[in-house]
């Protein structure tokens, strides 16, 4: 079989690893010590910053306050979309939804052939006197909310098959979702210093391991994804004017283990930084069909590779 490399780049450290045998995921994770990166520019995003992004049908949905916008991978083309309610976005069921947080509480579904935003009515609001839905999030396979009372925090689980929302009665924060990827039937999650598993059945959150690093390599931003479905990429970024540095890692969950490496354009005299030609800090890391985008930061968008 042929050794496979792979990596991750976004808002958290990046991973690089090879990964031979039958492509099982069950292969330890190995070192990619002669690894290198690069970064091919793509056509400029229109806004210059997003706040999510989204695989859905074939393109990447970025999304903003004020913007909601259609990036193509197979054509290197940007459309700007009817603005979201919100940029609460989830994909349920084939569709893309937004959870609009507003006095009124809506679900809206967007219809492409339109380019519109639609009240959804196969999902409903969990809309209890004095309760107020604050956010609904995907993990797994099952579609989340939190729901305050005046400073009381309930968490709930849809129901599909009775379209009803059932309080877990117990306290969840779903603000690791942002540093996330699903893997199997579970969801991982980097926190930068360790890794950690939520299992969206029982909704247990279970930490795999910590992370040790020099302390050159461990400040600057967080990103994560999946490269394939067996493993999780993430990046540590940080830099400016030219002189930036990302700490690359993987972590395979069959073999719970992790590797890194780090890059920079300038070692300063570090022997363990690889010099790389790095644009710019990765502030958000979007994997599309074997492929891996970084950016818009400050509307510069770049695909990510590594050999």
């Amino acid at each position: 079989m042929k050794t496979k490399f792979f990596l991750l780049i976004g808002i958290f450290p990046l991973a690089l690893t090879a990964c031979g045998g039958d492509d099982n995921g069950d292969d330890p994770t190995k070192p990619l010590d002669n690894a290198t990166i690069s970064f091919t520019k793509m056509a400029n995003c229109p806004d210059a910053e997003v706040d999510q992004a989204i695989v859905w049908k074939g393109a990447i949905y970025y999304v903003n306050r004020t913007s909601f916008l259609r990036y193509t991978p197979a054509k290197n083309e940007w459309q700007s979309l009817a603005p979201a309610p919100s940029t609460n976005l989830f994909v349920w069921q084939d569709k893309l939804y937004c959870f609009y947080n507003s006095s009124d509480k809506q679900i809206y579904v967007y219809a492409d052939t339109t380019d519109s935003w639609e009240i959804a009515d196969d999902i409903p609001i969990f809309n209890e006197d004095g309760n107020r839905t604050n956010g609904i999030y995907k993990a797994g396979n099952k579609l989340f909310a939190d729901i305050s009372c005046g400073s009381y925090y309930t968490y709930h689980v849809y129901l599909p098959e009775s379209k009803q929302w059932k309080n877990l009665k117990q306290n969840l924060n779903f603000d690791f979702l942002q540093y996330a990827c699903q893997i199997g039937d579970k969801v991982y999650y980097n926190t930068s210093l360790a890794i950690f598993q939520f299992d969206p059945e029982s909704c247990i959150t279970t930490q795999k391991l910590s992370i040790s690093r020099p302390s050159y390599s461990t400040g600057g931003k967080l990103a994560v994804c999946s490269y394939n479905p067996q493993q999780m990429l993430y990046t540590l970024s940080g830099g400016k004017n030219g002189d930036y540095r990302v700490t690359t890692g993987i972590y395979t969950p069959s073999t719970n283990e992790y590797s890194e490496k780090v890059f920079g354009n300038n070692p300063h005299g570090l022997t363990e930084v690889t010099i790389a030609d790095i644009p710019m800090a990765i502030n958000l890391l979007t994997y599309f069909d074997g492929r891996f985008f970084v950016g818009p930061n400050n509307a510069a968008f770049y695909e990510l590779k590594i050999k």
